[in-house]
């Protein structure tokens, strides 16, 4: 978790477990690591007897950096996914509308943008390899043999 012990400590107060900080098989970092399938099944039942949300407030407001594992629906759904347009639907052949990561970086003179949902597999192979100049019967004859598909 941290090899600080004043962060150990206070992670302990916030979470209501000092007996964690003065438990040796937990004393350090060293410890901790070595003990790490120990310590994870306690804290693990700790933190899913409450909502994320109470667990955050406690680890804030004890100066102990933290945050969320947020599941997909809940990264989608982030205020801050949002607002910077991070969600873009588009329509696959396959799977029909789909949710995807949007462009990160927000250029005002040149916007980048999603235009296209991802590509079946070996959607693309024959364009491609045209463009390396096989000839249509040499890339029939590698999709026969089973090289491409």
């Amino acid at each position: 978790l941290t090899d600080d012990p004043a962060a150990w400590r206070a992670f302990c107060g916030a979470i209501e477990h000092d007996d964690l900080a003065q438990d040796q098989r937990f004393i350090d970092n060293d410890s901790r690591v070595r003990n790490h399938h120990l310590l994870e099944p306690l804290l693990v039942e700790l933190f899913r007897s409450l909502p994320t949300r109470h667990w955050l407030a406690r680890l804030e407001a004890a100066h102990v950096p933290c945050g969320p594992i947020n599941d997909m629906a809940e990264v989608f759904a982030d205020p801050q996914v949002i607002a910077r347009d991070m969600v873009v639907e588009l329509e696959h052949p396959l799977a029909g509308t789909t949710r995807n990561i949007g462009i990160p970086i927000k250029l005002s003179e040149t916007p980048g943008s999603v235009r296209t949902a991802a590509p079946t597999l070996g959607q693309h192979t024959d364009a491609i390899l045209a463009e390396y100049d096989y000839a249509a019967d040499d890339i029939s004859g590698l999709r026969t043999r089973g090289v491409i598909r």
